[in-house]
C-alpha cells in the first residue's frame, strides 16, 4: 500500500483550500489554537522578565492584589461587575467558537478526502456533539504548554537576579531548547488527539 508523502499531503491540503473556500472560516478561527499562540506567550513572558525583572507569577499577583488600592465606589463596583461578566461571556463564546471550528475543520477535511459531502451546518453539529472530549484534549495540552513556559521562565528569573547556581546557568540553554521542542510536540499531539476523538472514537467519517 502506498504511503502518502508530505508533498502529496501538502498538495491535497492546497487543493482542498482552493476548492472549498467555505473552510476558510473554520481555518481562520482554528488558527487561534495553533502553535503561534504558545510561542507568543513564550516570548512575552521572557521579554517581561528580561526588560522588567517581573516574572509571570509576579504579574498574576499584581493583577489580583492591585485592584484593592483602587478607589471603589458602589456605582463603580456595579459597572465593573457588569463589564467583567460581559467580558467573560464574550471570552467563553469565542473559545467555544474556536473549538467548534477546529473540530469542524478536521471533520470536513477527512470527509472531503474520502469524497463525501462536508456541509458547514453538518460539520458544526458534528463538532458540537464531540465538544467536551475535544475541549478536554485541547485544554490538557494547552495547560502543559503554559506549564512548560513557566518551567523555563523561572530559571531565567533566577539567573537574571543572580540567584542561580553555576549548573543552572550552564544547563539553561539546553532547557530552553527542550521547552521549545516540548511545545512543538504538544501542538502535534494535540492535533492528533483531537483527530482521534473526532474521527475514530465517534466514527463520524
Amino acid at each position: 500500500m502506498h504511503t502518502p508523502l508530505y508533498r502529496e499531503v501538502i498538495k491535497e491540503a492546497f487543493e482542498i483550500t482552493r476548492r472549498k473556500k467555505y473552510l476558510w472560516l473554520f481555518g481562520l478561527l482554528a488558527a487561534f489554537l495553533g502553535n503561534g499562540g504558545a510561542y507568543e506567550l513564550f516570548t512575552k513572558v521572557f521579554s517581561q522578565i528580561i526588560n522588567t525583572g517581573v516574572t509571570f507569577t509576579d504579574g498574576i499577583k499584581m493583577f489580583f492584589t492591585g485592584w484593592r488600592t483602587l478607589p471603589w465606589a458602589p456605582d463603580t463596583v456595579s459597572l465593573a461587575v457588569m463589564l467583567g461578566v460581559l467580558l467573560l461571556g464574550i471570552i467563553i463564546l469565542f473559545i467555544v467558537a474556536i473549538l467548534l471550528c477546529h473540530g469542524a475543520l478536521i471533520i470536513s477535511c477527512a470527509r472531503i478526502h474520502k469524497g463525501k459531502d462536508a456541509h458547514q451546518t453538518k460539520m458544526w453539529m458534528a463538532a458540537w456533539k464531540s465538544f467536551w472530549p475535544l475541549a478536554a484534549v485541547v485544554g490538557l495540552f494547552k495547560i502543559l504548554i503554559v506549564a512548560s513556559v513557566g518551567f523555563a521562565a523561572w530559571p531565567l528569573h533566577l539567573i537574571l537576579s543572580d540567584r542561580a547556581g553555576t549548573w543552572l546557568v550552564i544547563l539553561f540553554p539546553i532547557l530552553f531548547v527542550a521547552v521549545i521542542c516540548f511545545i512543538l510536540i504538544c501542538y502535534f499531539l494535540s492535533f492528533y488527539a483531537a483527530s482521534f476523538v473526532l474521527l475514530d472514537h465517534l466514527n463520524f467519517v
